[in-house]
């Protein structure tokens, strides 16, 4: 048994799904052939729900990549793809955490998916500062397209704390977040 054998029962259909939102919000980054194909072999082991090697996969690639200027979009793929792992095993502490480090990058604040991330993790920490502020700047950000197949406290949560656009939440499309992918 590993550090993730508490993982709750996700479906392969969750983990689909929010893996999809993580090519959806976020550019692949221009990673190496050998970054790519460990990569591809982490995200295949997070599908079969392998998570352990997965995550010594990502853990092993942070630890290689060389923390600068040029490898920053790297960097942080590989800290949501950490966040991600922790978060299917309810592990919510160091999901926030790898998120936390993921929305550090100046070009990162503002993209509807770290702060919906990081919002899940802290309402599930009971922490109402931070979930509050990450579950509404998740919804101006990307709209109610965001909290599709999430648990919908999220979006009521949101919902509950703003004011309604001029044209209304349903029509609200959320802002031009690509400088943040």
């Amino acid at each position: 048994m590993g550090f993730l054998s508490l993982f709750k029962n996700r479906s392969e259909n969750e983990i689909q799904i929010a893996e999809s939102k993580v090519e959806h919000y976020f550019n692949f980054p221009n990673f190496t052939a050998e970054e790519r194909e460990r990569i591809t072999a982490a995200k295949n082991l997070t599908q079969k729900k392998d998570f352990n090697k997965a995550y010594d996969i990502y853990f092993r690639l942070l630890s290689q990549i060389e923390d600068n200027e040029a490898n920053k979009r790297k960097l942080r793929y590989i800290k949501i793809e950490i966040g991600q792992i922790y978060m299917y095993a309810e592990k919510w502490d160091s999901a926030l955490q790898a998120f936390a480090e993921a929305i550090q990058d100046e070009n990162s604040v503002g993209n509807p998916l770290l702060h919906l991330r990081i919002g899940q993790c802290a309402y599930n920490l009971e922490n109402a500062r931070i979930y509050e502020d990450n579950l509404s700047r998740a919804l101006i950000c990307g709209g109610l397209h965001i909290f599709e197949n999430e648990r919908n406290e999220y979006k009521e949560t949101a919902l509950k704390l703003l004011n309604p656009p001029a044209c209304g939440w349903k029509k609200y499309q959320g802002i031009d977040y690509s400088a943040t992918k």
